[in-house]
């Protein structure tokens, strides 16, 4: 069988490199508006405070599913 780990860490280098770009653009746009800081402010640490209350019922998740499986859904979501 052919080794797959070169092309899975190439795919999650730049998926990894894209998502880097994205959330620091993200930022950049909506700062250039006027009076949009407070606004970027509070999604900022909205993200944040969802990201941690979550991350226990997810890292429960991965332990119990497929990980590659969950990996797939996850590139499906953003993808849409």
């Amino acid at each position: 069988m052919k080794n797959k780990t070169q092309p899975y860490l190439a795919g999650r280098f730049f998926d990894s490199i894209s998502s880097g770009l994205f959330m620091m653009a993200l930022p950049w746009v909506m700062l250039s508006e006027p009076k949009m800081g407070t606004f970027v402010a509070l999604v900022s640490l909205s993200c944040t405070a969802i990201s941690f209350l979550a991350t226990p019922f997810f890292s429960t998740l991965v332990d119990r599913h497929s990980r590659k499986a969950l990996l797939v859904l996850n590139q499906w979501i953003q993808s849409g």
